[in-house]
Parts: C-alpha cells; structure tokens; sequence
C-alpha cells in the first residue's frame, strides 16, 4: 500500500547512515535493554492507515492490528512437517483454543455456542469486556466496512435475533444449522475483540465508531499504540491491561522504509532487527550475514495462474489440461524460490483438513502430453496469449518467463503483460486480463470449503474468482459443505470439490510459496500463525 498521502522521512531513503539521526524523533532506533524493558525496530515498507479492523487497508495494517488486538479464539501451536513451531491447522475446529474466550460449548445439533468470556479481561484504557461489549462487537462485524464476512461465515444473519447476552460473562449464538467453521472464524482479525473503549464513542452518526476507530485502538491484546509519526514510524509498547503474559519484547517500534534495499541495509546494520516485504534475492543476501537469519516457512501461501475460463481457447478444460501439463513447476521452485517453495498441487495447500493428497493432481512437466492434448482440443499449432504479472513483485517476472519459455514449446506464444500494482489489482478482480495472470494469495481460515468460496465462489466481478470458472457440481457440493458438522462426511464433500478442481484446472497450481522474515541472530521465537504475519509477543530479544 502505497503513503503518497503521508510526509515521508527523506533522509530515510537517501542514505541508511541517516536513519538513525534523521528519524529518531519518537523513538530512536536499534534495540535497548533497560530496567527489563527490551525494544525491537521492525522494518516495514508501510505503516498501517487505520486501527479498524473492519478496514485493513494491507499486510501491514493487518500486522499492526493482529498485535493490538486479542482474537476471540486462536489456532493451538505445534510442530509443523518441517520441524520449526506453527498454528496446528489439521484437526479443523479442534485445532482451536482461548483468546478473549476462555471456553466455549457445543450443543448436540451443532447449532447453538454458548461462549465464555475471561472474566477480568480489560481493554487498554482500563474498561473490562463483557457479553453486552462482544454482542455490540458482533453486529459492528455484521453491517461495517470488509467484516460482514466474518459474521456471515459463522451463520450469524442477524445478531439481533441470533447473538444473546445470558450473563455478565456469557453469549449465546443460535444458527439455523450447524456451521463447521465457526471457531475458526473467531480467530478471523477483521472480526478481533475491539475494546469496550470503542463503544463510548458512537453517535447518531457513527453508530459503530468508525471515525474514531480509525484513529484509535482501544487495544485488547499484547501491545497498544503510544505514538504514531506518519511516514516515520510508529511505536508500541506492551498493553498493562492484556490478560495474557507480558511479553518480553515490551516496546516495538514499526519503521517504514519504503525500499526495500534500505530494509536490508539497516537490518544487516544492526539499525533495525526484523525485516519484512522481501524479494529471493534479498533473502538470499541476507542468509549469508554471519549476523543475521531468515525465517520462512512453506504453509498456506500460493503463486497460481487464473486461467480465463470464460472466454477464447482456455474456456475449453483440455486447453487448460495441457497448459497444466507444460509448466516447469520445478524450475519455479528452484530458481523463483531458491527452493524455499513447494509443490502444490491443486486448488489447497497440503495443510488443509480434508487434503485430497498429492497423488490425485495428474500434472507435472510433460511437454510431448501437453501437445498431444491441445492437439486433441483443436489446437495442433497452438495459439497467442498473454500473461498478466505485477510489476512489483519480481517472482512475477521470472515465473512468467520460464512459463513463456515452457509453452513455447507446445506452440503457445506468451506475451508478458506487466502493470503497476493498481491496475494489475483491478484487471485480476474485473476479470479484464486477457488469457492468463499469476496471482498470490492465502486463506485466512484453513478449510476447504472457505478456500473455494473466497477463490472460486459464482457471481459476477470483481471477485476473487480471478479464472470466473463455474461448475455447477463443484457449486453444488460447496454450498453442501457449509452447512455440514465436521466430520467423515464433509471430508468426503470437501475431497469432490478437490477432484473436481484438479479436473478442471480452474488456475495452473504454481507452488505453495513461503512466507518469510528477517531477523538478527539475537532475534528468536518466531512462530508461523495463518495469517503469514509476526505476533511480536512470540519474540525474544538476546544481547
């Protein structure tokens, strides 16, 4: 997200020798240890531009607001495949514990919560959360901004009827039918426990607060914010009201540095000691510091290819069969990733429950196959099509040419399609690209079902449907599985959807990217969350 709108600290991006004395007006920079309190300046290429969780704005407004605020419920930590600590994503529902919620029950239909919320828990300016704050929470959810999502995918339409106050400290939720992700949507930030404070400021105006939420946080998780300089930095400090422990980097402050060749140079500077918003290359450069480190992991991130479904020869599926059988997915790997990515292979990442497994997506490098099948599809010389890459992201760029480079070898010639950040975002959403554009995305909630209606869902754009593929079978079982308990059944469901998927080829599967920061040695306890984003309470800071 670009701050054209915000004063920018020149010195910051003429000379990283400035850095610290041009922009230290509320903060300084580099780490201190004083009295027990520990600070950590975080590079980031924005500051956010709302406390709203209702209105994120970008990854970096999502990070700063997944810090200040508790999420009702969070994912259980464990060990993910590769050894290093991370949400447990496989059990579904059962992959959840306490946030703002201390517990909650199920009756036996599936279709009533009872929720229990921490007795004691206050808001960063000293209110404590009750049931009447978390009802006013969710009918906040339900009719503002980005949120009305979180409330529609726990089968809440209408909180009035739907969302009870029984006591002091408890909510009733009643739905018409059993919901097998609403836990999981508890642990949603655009749907996070914003603080009573909030409520205090309503009008007849502004009955949710917003204008006042966009300036301020009445924080509920491990920090608040103590000062904000636009376009230099913003700082937090650890919330004295969380209910949670303290944690043991006390103060943050969140630096912007809009290049990214100057994030490097005041991390490896020891100016700064996290980094995020990366390129491989940079990444790379950073690994071979004897001070510093990086932190990637592989989870719920993916580089695909939406594939015109609508209209021209990918509209036919052999096209997009044959396609799916000319990308060199291991060529990407390597040298897009310097192997730190994946396979994927189909429409999920393999972390998801229900995962239809590795085996049933037919497609590797098979060029001899690939023709063979556009042949067949009508197409023995091929045809003309472009691809849409986002200029600012350079594994675009190279991902695009080792796919120009493969189809060309099946008689598909490719042109690269390349534009700015904004007009790339609304060609992908219209539906306006052409024949192909490589996109990357995750889910915030790892279920399949929620997978297919945030990527695949029917309706007209702009959506998230980028290929605006539609298969009544697969919209069919979609619309089955959301209303279906968690269990073998819905397994089942959910694994239709995926064969169908890996039949239709609805986007060519690219890889399972991974999600990574930068850290200076003395920088440990990093924990990959679903949300591809630092909690700065996970972190520990050495001398």
């Amino acid at each position: 997200m670009k701050l054209s709108r915000w004063w920018r600290c020149g010195a910051l991006l003429a000379a990283v020798a400035l850095l610290g004395t041009a922009c230290q007006s509320s903060g300084g920079s580099g780490s201190s240890t004083s009295g027990g309190e520990k600070t950590l300046v975080y590079a980031t290429p924005a500051l956010p531009l709302t406390y709203d969780p209702c209105f994120i704005t970008g990854q970096q407004t999502a990070e700063i607001l997944t810090n200040l605020y508790s999420f009702w419920a969070y994912y259980k930590v464990g060990t993910l495949p590769d050894g290093a600590p991370g949400d447990s994503t496989q059990a579904g529902e059962n992959s959840m514990g306490p946030g703002m919620l201390k517990s909650w029950d199920l009756s036996p239909d599936g279709t009533v919560y009872t929720l229990h919320i921490r007795q004691g828990a206050k808001d960063s300016y000293g209110n404590e959360m009750t049931a009447t704050d978390m009802q006013w929470v969710l009918d906040r959810v339900s009719h503002l901004g980005g949120c009305p999502f979180v409330t529609s995918n726990m089968g809440i339409t209408d909180v009035s009827k739907q969302v009870a106050v029984v006591d002091k400290y408890t909510v009733k939720v009643t739905l018409s039918a059993p919901d097998p992700i609403f836990v999981r949507m508890l642990a949603v930030n655009n749907g996070a426990a914003v603080g009573p404070e909030a409520r205090k400021h309503v009008t007849s105006d502004d009955p949710w607060a917003a204008n006042w939420a966009k300036a301020n946080a009445a924080a509920t998780g491990p920090y608040k914010v103590e000062s904000l300089s636009p376009g230099v930095q913003m700082v937090l400090v650890s919330n004295p009201n969380f209910y949670g422990p303290k944690p043991e980097i006390t103060k943050i402050i969140y630096k912007e540095v809009p290049q990214a060749s100057n994030r490097v140079a005041v991390l490896l500077s020891g100016q700064a000691q996290a980094a995020r918003d990366l390129s491989q290359d940079q990444l790379n450069q950073i690994s071979q510091n004897k001070n510093a480190n990086i932190q990637c992991t592989t989870a719920n991130d993916m580089m695909n290819v939406a594939i015109n479904a609508a209209s021209g020869p990918t509209a036919n599926p052999q096209v997009r069969q044959a396609l799916a059988y000319a990308v060199p997915y291991d060529d990407i790997i390597k040298s897009v990733f310097n192997s730190r990515a994946k396979r994927l292979y189909g429409m999920v990442p393999s972390l998801y429950p229900a995962y239809i497994g590795d085996g049933q997506y037919p497609y590797s490098l098979d060029i001899n196959k690939a023709k063979q099948m556009l042949a067949s599809a009508g197409y023995p010389n091929g045809f003309n099509a472009t691809v849409m890459i986002d200029t600012a992201t350079p594994e675009h760029e190279r991902a695009a040419i080792l796919l120009q480079n493969s189809l060309k070898q099946i008689g598909v010639n490719l042109s690269i399609d390349t534009k700015p950040i904004a007009s790339y975002t609304d060609a992908l959403q219209g539906h306006t690209y052409g024949d192909l554009a490589i996109w990357q995305d995750h889910s915030l909630v790892i279920d399949i079902d929620y997978h297919a209606k945030l990527f695949l869902a029917p309706g007209p754009p702009p959506s998230f449907n980028f290929s605006g593929w539609l298969n009544p079978e697969f919209i069919a079982l979609e619309q089955q599985a959301v209303a279906m308990p968690g269990g073998p059944q819905r397994d089942t469901v959910l694994q239709q959807m995926q064969a169908i998927f890996n039949q239709n080829v609805p986007w060519l599967s690219l890889a399972n990217t991974p999600t990574c920061f930068a850290f200076l040695k003395k920088v440990s306890g990093y924990v990959w969350h679903t949300f591809n984003q630092v909690y700065f309470s996970d972190l520990k800071l050495g001398s």
